[in-house]
C-alpha cells in the first residue's frame, strides 16, 4: 500500500492542512533522516527530497498514502542553514 504513496502538497500554515482520517507524522531534529524514512517506507528513492545539509525541508510536506490518509514530513528543529528571515517567518502553528 505504501508503494502507491504520492506527494500531495506542501503547506506553511497548519490551519490549511487537508482533513484526514489517519496520519503518520515524522518529527525530529534537523538532518536526522525523516525524509529518508519516508522514501524507505514507500520504496521510492526520490519521493521526499533529501539533502546532506540541515534544513532542506522548510514546509509541511503532505504525502497521500490512501484516500484521506496522510504521511506528513515536518521541518526539523534545531540547527538549519537558513536565513534569519526564513527562521522568523517559518511555519505558522
Amino acid at each position: 500500500m505504501l508503494k502507491k504513496t504520492v506527494f500531495f502538497r506542501m503547506e506553511s500554515n497548519v490551519k490549511l492542512l487537508p482533513q484526514s482520517i489517519a496520519e503518520i507524522i515524522l518529527s525530529g531534529r534537523s538532518n536526522v533522516g525523516k525524509s529518508s524514512v519516508i522514501n524507505a517506507l514507500c520504496s521510492q528513492k526520490n519521493l521526499a527530497r533529501t539533502s546532506k545539509k540541515p534544513g532542506r525541508t522548510r514546509s509541511i510536506n503532505v504525502y497521500s498514502v490512501a484516500m484521506k490518509k496522510w504521511m506528513i514530513d515536518l521541518p526539523g528543529y534545531g540547527f538549519a542553514r537558513v536565513s534569519f528571515e526564513e527562521k522568523k517567518n517559518g511555519i505558522k502553528w
